[in-house]
């Protein structure tokens, strides 16, 4: 747990109930206390942050934290999954606006990895990143 962070929202949810039902991997965005997108003395946009994360089935409890990472563009990102499947994760992000500073990454679902991947073809329209 952060304590700099006091707003978090779910971005998105997905699950593994075809599978066994008993995890579910969330994608969330924290915002420190007074965050603004050019405090004195740090980089633009820091105070929001993304995190990746496998949760139990009854939302209760983080088990595995997959990735934490700060925005790109303040208040201008978006962060989906792309494909889900039983063994892996993937992580799409972009600017909302202009689709730029983009990211990639694919992340198994027991935290041993994540590596950085080609965006989907499909995904390369402005705004929400296709599933």
């Amino acid at each position: 747990m952060n304590s700099k962070i006091d707003r978090v929202s779910i971005q998105q949810l997905v699950s593994t109930e075809a599978w066994d039902g008993s995890e579910y991997a969330i994608i969330a965005m924290g915002l420190e206390t007074g965050a603004t997108p050019s405090p004195p003395g740090r980089p633009f946009g820091l105070g929001q942050l993304f995190g990746v994360f496998v949760i139990d089935s009854s939302f209760t409890r983080v088990d595995r934290v997959l990735y934490v990472f700060p925005t790109r563009r303040w208040l201008d990102y978006v962060v989906r999954f792309g494909e889900v499947d039983p063994d892996s994760i993937t992580v799409l992000g972009q600017g909302d606006m202009y689709g730029d500073q983009r990211v990639a990454w694919k992340f198994d679902w027991r935290g041993r990895g994540r590596h950085e991947v080609a965006w989907p073809v499909d995904s390369l329209s402005r705004g929400e990143p296709q599933d």
